[in-house]
């Protein structure tokens, strides 16, 4: 470094390492190199010294450290005070499920993230495997082209490809139902479950009832795991349903209030915006297919359809009788059915505000229900008599229904499409046995040994229903 006899580092500026020392200026005859190497590790101690490397050697040493790392980056700076002291289990209601033992009240800070990252597994299990599945079959599929000598742009168009090459479509003839466990066998509702529905991801179940509890279970069929419950209190659940793409739920009941719980951090928040002082009870509600519009049928035969971010009012429609039952009926958020307690159905544009088209259901003496998916509408009356209709033809001004179903003699409580409209299920929990499916030649199937259903969810492969 400079001076009279000084010492200057050697450093070999690709690898980062030291080579070692030299004199800047001979301080002595030394017979050759061996000399002043010996001088250096007496007075600085014995240095390591390396050869310079070479890039393809760099380049795999920074492979073997990536693989020590389990394939990822390290944190760049950890704050070891984050790992002082404790955190209590029981201050805090929705930490309360991290105990692994009764009697536990407080865990280390290490403790405590281990727990979180843990539970974070359970509840998200399986969610992103869609994304590793794509990930692992676009590898292959690109060693496979690389291997035939397809080209990289060929490969990514046939890899992109939305359209499957194969479509399974419902047969017909016998559907094979095989009961599996309960969703909620981990925690039993102490009431009857008044709703059930699915996450969009598929694998989470919510449940709500008249014990005042939201319960979310992850159902994979064979074993079944609670992931967290909410209690409301004074607030006996009679909808709940997943809004916002999952991420939320929203509650309602027969308060001038509603419930949204988050999904991710469990946090519980009481909502009386909507309602302005006004409206007496929420208690039936339904979440456009897209999730981002609730619509509301409230007294005096309103409409209250607002936007599920800002929970905020964007229109107030208004039919001649009460409304009992709304739904969506496309893949959009702007077509609304209505469903009034003298039959009288409405369909709504919500971009205008105007309802386009309104017919009476027939055969109906007092009106339950409605439920709409693809292009077929469905009414369920007081008299168990279930209307499906085709959306094309009541846009055309027809409003005969194309199936007229009867099986039923009691009230028609739940109704619902799955995701196709190649299934439609409805029931009854005013008698036993009075749950019934549709196909898609309009076939009614009774669905044996399932007793007074209160809400049925068909999703994928699964058939859910409430008791």
């Amino acid at each position: 470094m400079g001076g009279e006899g000084g010492l200057e580092v050697v450093v070999d500026r690709r690898a980062g390492d030291v080579k070692g020392w030299r004199t800047s200026k001979s301080v002595g005859n030394f017979e050759n190199d061996e000399e002043e190497l010996q001088l250096e590790d007496a007075l600085f101690g014995r240095l390591k010294r390396v050869a310079p490397k070479r890039e393809d050697e760099l380049r795999v040493s920074k492979l073997q450290r990536s693989k020590e790392d389990g394939g990822g980056s390290r944190a760049a700076w950890v704050d070891e005070d984050d790992l002082v002291g404790s955190v209590s289990l029981v201050n805090v209601s929705r930490l309360r499920k991290l105990r692994k033992r009764a009697g536990e009240s407080s865990v280390s800070r290490s403790e405590y993230e281990k727990r979180l990252r843990d539970q974070f597994r359970v509840t998200y299990a399986g969610m992103g495997s869609w994304a590793r599945e794509a990930s692992a079959t676009a590898t292959k599929t690109l060693d496979v082209s690389e291997a035939e000598g397809e080209s990289a742009i060929q490969s990514l168009l046939r890899i992109a490809n939305p359209h499957p090459t194969n479509s399974k479509v419902l047969t017909s003839g016998t559907i094979d139902i095989v009961r599996r466990p309960d969703a909620n066998g981990a925690q039993l509702s102490k009431a009857v479950v008044q709703s059930v529905n699915y996450h969009p991801a598929g694998e989470l179940l919510l449940t709500g009832g008249f014990d005042k509890r939201v319960r979310q279970f992850r159902v994979t069929g064979p074993q079944n795991v609670m992931v967290h419950t909410v209690f409301l209190p004074n607030f006996p659940v009679y909808h709940a349903e997943y809004i916002l793409g999952g991420d939320q739920i929203l509650a309602s009941s027969r308060r001038p209030f509603l419930y949204q719980i988050d999904v991710a951090s469990e946090s519980c928040s009481k909502m009386t915006t909507l309602s302005g002082g006004t409206q007496r009870s929420f208690e039936s509600f339904t979440a456009s297919p897209t999730g981002k519009t609730l619509a509301f049928a409230v007294d005096n035969g309103g409409i209250l359809v607002a936007a599920a971010y800002s929970k905020q009012e964007i229109a107030f429609l208004k039919m001649r009788s009460p409304c009992i039952s709304v739904a969506f009926t496309e893949t959009d958020d702007h077509h609304l059915v209505s469903y009034g307690v003298d039959g009288l159905v409405c369909l709504w544009d919500l971009r205008t505000k105007k309802c386009f088209r309104k017919f009476s259901d027939e055969g109906c003496v007092r009106g339950k229900v409605v439920s709409s998916r693809g292009k077929f509408l469905a009414c369920g009356s007081d008299s168990g008599i279930v209307n499906i209709y085709d959306l094309d033809e009541l846009a055309g001004g027809l409003s005969k229904p194309i199936k007229t179903v009867g099986n039923l003699t009691t009230s028609i409580h739940s109704m619902t499409f799955n995701h196709d409209a190649e299934l439609f299920a409805f029931s009854s929990f005013a008698s036993k046995n009075s749950v019934r499916y549709v196909d898609s030649p309009l076939r009614v199937r009774e669905i044996v040994g399932l007793s007074y259903s209160r809400d049925v969810t068909i999703h994928s492969g699964f058939f859910t229903r409430s008791q």
